[in-house]
C-alpha cells in the first residue's frame, strides 16, 4: 500500500512539472483534487504553463495586441533545449528505474525530432541506451539458424481491426489467431486503461485471448523469447 501511494504521488509530481493543472492531475490518477493538490505543494507552474493551461479552458482573452505579444513570447520561450529534453529523460529514469518509452512522454516527441533528430538520438545524447524495437533482436529459428528477429520466424500484421467494428485495432496480429497488445501505459494513464478494457470486452465476446506484452517484458532485459517463445516452437 505504501509502495503504491509513493508511485501516486511520484506520477502526479511528474504530471504537475509538465504542466499539467491540480484538476487533470486528479482525473488521470483518479484521486482527488485535494489530494492532487497536497501531493503536488510546492511545485509551481512557470508562467508559460499557466498561460497555456488558460488558454486550452477557453478562458485566456487579451486584448489583440496582449495575444500577438504572447505569441511571440511562447514561440521563444515554449521550445526545449537539449539540455531540458536530456533533464526530462534523466528524472523520469531516476523516478522509474528504466528510461521512458515514446509513448509515456509523447507530448515531447516534436520536441525531441527538432533538437536531436529522432527519439531514440534524444535517448543516446542522455548516455542512455534506446528501448528495443519490438521484435528486434536476435533469435534462433525452428532449423536453427540465427535471425536478425523474431518477426522472421513470426509472421505477424499491424493494425488489424477487432472483429465486428471498426474502431479498435490490435497492435500485433500473428498467425490469424494470436493477438498481441503491448501496454505501455496501462496503469498511468486512465483513459488508456479504459480503452484497453472495451477491447478486451471485444476480444471475450469474439472468443479472443489477448497475449498482454508490458515494457518490463522488453526492458531493461528483453524477454521476448520467453514471452512469445510459443508461437515458433
Amino acid at each position: 500500500m505504501i509502495k503504491n501511494k509513493l508511485i501516486v504521488a511520484e506520477r502526479a509530481q511528474f504530471l504537475r512539472r509538465n504542466g499539467f493543472s491540480h484538476r487533470q492531475i486528479s482525473k488521470k490518477l483518479s484521486i482527488a483534487i485535494g489530494t492532487a493538490f497536497l501531493l503536488t505543494k510546492g511545485i509551481n507552474l512557470s508562467y508559460v504553463q499557466h498561460i497555456d493551461l488558460l488558454r486550452k479552458s477557453g478562458t485566456f482573452k487579451l486584448p489583440h495586441k496582449k495575444r500577438v505579444l504572447w505569441g511571440q513570447l511562447a514561440r521563444h520561450k515554449i521550445k526545449h533545449t537539449q539540455i531540458s529534453l536530456i533533464k526530462i529523460v534523466k528524472e523520469f529514469y531516476l523516478k522509474n528505474g528504466r528510461i521512458p518509452t515514446k509513448q509515456e512522454l509523447s507530448r515531447y516527441n516534436g520536441a525531441f525530432r527538432r533538437v536531436f533528430g529522432s527519439w531514440n538520438k534524444g535517448i543516446a545524447a542522455a548516455n542512455y541506451k534506446p528501448n528495443p524495437e519490438m521484435f528486434t533482436h536476435k533469435f534462433i529459428a525452428k532449423d536453427g539458424h540465427a535471425c536478425d528477429s523474431l518477426s522472421k520466424q513470426i509472421v505477424h500484421e499491424r493494425g488489424i481491426f477487432y472483429p465486428n467494428q471498426k474502431l479498435f485495432k490490435t497492435d500485433f496480429y500473428v498467425d490469424k489467431k494470436y493477438w498481441i497488445e503491448f501496454l505501455g501505459l496501462k496503469g498511468v494513464v486512465k483513459k488508456y486503461d479504459l480503452l484497453y478494457e472495451r477491447k478486451k470486452q471485444i476480444a471475450k465476446e469474439n472468443g479472443i485471448e489477448i497475449v498482454e506484452l508490458y515494457p518490463g517484458d522488453l526492458f531493461p532485459r528483453n524477454q521476448l523469447g520467453q514471452r512469445l517463445g510459443f508461437l515458433v516452437q
